[in-house]
């Protein structure tokens, strides 16, 4: 029906408290911990497939147990770490009201939150974050595909356009060649504290982060586009440790949806800019299961409009008669009723 308004809404950000330095970024195989100002990772044998412990698989904690893929891409050398096959999580992607939407739940957010925080402390060049298949899930209002999205700290871990061709084409990448331990220590102690309000917790953070010189020279270093069908964002490393930890502060507790937008750092107006949000929804994998279904009869019929823009009212329509069947609302007991 035209006019049917999108079910992609917005909520309220979470409130981090100020950071600390991190010492160690990453261990890899059994190198142990590294430091320094010319730490880098990794040693380990190659690996074979084999799926998580179930507990690894759900895992949100520091110390994260990732793969990683050396890569030729265009030219240049690229370590690229990704999920392990078998982690429990799942993203999806998608362009609404002129703005790029990582969407997920709250496991989601907070992997992503550890993944961002320890690229922005790693110096080894070309070292890039990927979620590809088959951690990607078609968006769950209408169930587009989505695209594979990447997250880079430039100078050092830029990903230009044709490198992002190259690695879209080597997608899915599989088992990797090592495995890293993604030291995050720091995030945690910039958890919810239960006896200060987020407001205040809020407003301590940005005042910290507003009186580090490194904050005024990274105004505005950020990007969130996409580069050959893939979802680029690249921020300087206190850009990306900002998205982390407000990822990290993302809660159910208000509203069975949060967000957080991904954009750069002023400190007098807010945000600068909204090209890019993180969103998690408490139901998101029951939404994409309705999402499919709902576009699989709608896109079935015949007479299904070729175009997006005409048929994604129609599988929004859908949807709630598919919500509808899967998951009826029992009816209230009548009066009299024993």
């Amino acid at each position: 029906m035209a006019g049917r308004r999108s079910p992609q809404k917005g909520g309220r950000s979470g409130a981090p408290s100020f950071p600390v330095r991190e010492k160690a970024v990453t261990v890899v195989g059994v190198a142990g911990t590294l430091s320094g100002p010319d730490r880098r990772f990794w040693k380990g044998s190659a690996l074979t497939a084999k799926s998580p412990r179930p507990d690894a698989r759900r895992s949100t904690a520091d110390r994260l147990k990732l793969h990683r893929h050396h890569l030729r891409l265009d030219g240049r050398d690229y370590t690229v770490v990704t999920p392990r096959p078998g982690t429990d999580v799942r993203f999806a992607v998608n362009h609404f009201h002129g703005t790029w939407h990582i969407l997920s739940d709250l496991r989601g957010a907070r992997f992503l939150a550890r993944l961002m925080w320890g690229l922005s402390y790693q110096r080894r060049p070309g070292t890039i974050v990927c979620i590809g298949p088959p951690f990607l899930d078609p968006n769950p209002f209408d169930a587009e595909p989505s695209m594979p999205i990447v997250f880079g700290c430039p100078p050092a871990s830029a990903l230009p356009t044709g490198a992002a061709r190259a690695l879209r084409r080597a997608l899915p990448l599989g088992v990797g060649d090592g495995t890293v331990r993604w030291q995050t220590h720091g995030l945690a102690r910039f958890g919810p504290d239960p006896d200060r309000s987020g407001g205040d917790r809020w407003t301590e953070y940005r005042d910290w982060l507003g009186g580090r010189p490194e904050s005024h020279d990274h105004v505005r270093r950020h990007l969130v586009e996409v580069r050959s069908g893939a979802l680029v964002l690249e921020g300087a490393p206190i850009v990306l440790r900002d998205w982390a930890v407000s990822a990290h502060h993302l809660s159910f507790e208000s509203f069975p949806m949060d967000y957080q937008e991904l954009a750069g750092l002023t400190f007098r107006s807010g945000w600068v800019t909204d090209e890019g949000e993180l969103q998690v929804f408490a139901e998101y994998r029951r939404m994409v299961g309705v999402a499919r279904a709902a576009r699989a009869e709608v896109l079935a019929d015949p007479a299904a409009a070729a175009d997006p823009a005409a048929y994604r009212p129609a599988i929004w329509n859908r949807g709630d008669d598919v919500k509808a069947r899967r998951f009826p609302v029992p009816e209230p007991p009548r009066s009299g009723d024993g």
